[in-house]
């Protein structure tokens, strides 16, 4: 009965672990999955955007249903739509604050990808691959920040958590100010 009982205890220690490991390899291929998705869906709209397929509004961002911290930060906001689907938002900050651009790709009106351009001329429809940080996200999570800015990171966990919050509440404030424009 001791030979059964050690026997179990050991295949739990070395199963446990193994099962773990297999989870987090499926869990890695789905987000790799989804990141790959993600991409294609960026490239299809980056096409798009430089054929002119899109139809473009411009939003300013002033009066009173923008929040004072958009109003300082950004001076309009251009809304791609595929039809009556928004694929797109491409924010531009006012002029002498920064020269920092956000761009937003979206599913359903979900954030599922972010590219955060913080100097330099924002190159619309050519700038896959320019230095800058791509989040990508699924169900309101960040998956993957892949930083090429150049820019010294003091914490990559810490702005992680920064992005993963702040990004996905941006974009539904965004959301608001379409809806109500």
């Amino acid at each position: 009965m001791i030979h059964v009982v050690t026997v179990m205890v050991a295949a739990i220690f070395l199963v446990a672990p193994l099962a773990a490991s297999a989870q987090e390899s499926s869990e890695s291929k789905s987000a790799d999955q989804t990141i790959a998705k993600i991409k294609q869906y960026r490239e299809a709209g980056e096409e798009k955007l430089r054929d002119n397929k899109f139809t473009r509004k411009e939003i300013p961002l002033t009066g009173p249903n923008v929040k004072e911290s958009i109003k300082q930060k950004w001076e309009k906001m251009d809304a791609y739509y595929d039809g009556d689907k928004l694929v797109r938002l491409q924010l531009y900050p006012r002029s002498g604050i920064s020269g920092r651009t956000e761009e937003f790709y979206l599913m359903d009106n979900k954030l599922v990808f972010a590219f955060i351009q913080d100097t330099g001329p924002k190159n619309e429809g050519r700038d896959m691959g320019q230095p800058g940080k791509e989040l990508y996200f699924d169900n309101g999570k960040l998956i993957k920040l892949e930083d090429r800015s150049g820019e010294a990171n003091a914490d990559a966990n810490q702005e992680k958590k920064m992005y993963q919050t702040r990004l996905p509440y941006e974009v539904s404030e965004l959301l608001d100010i379409l809806k109500k424009k």
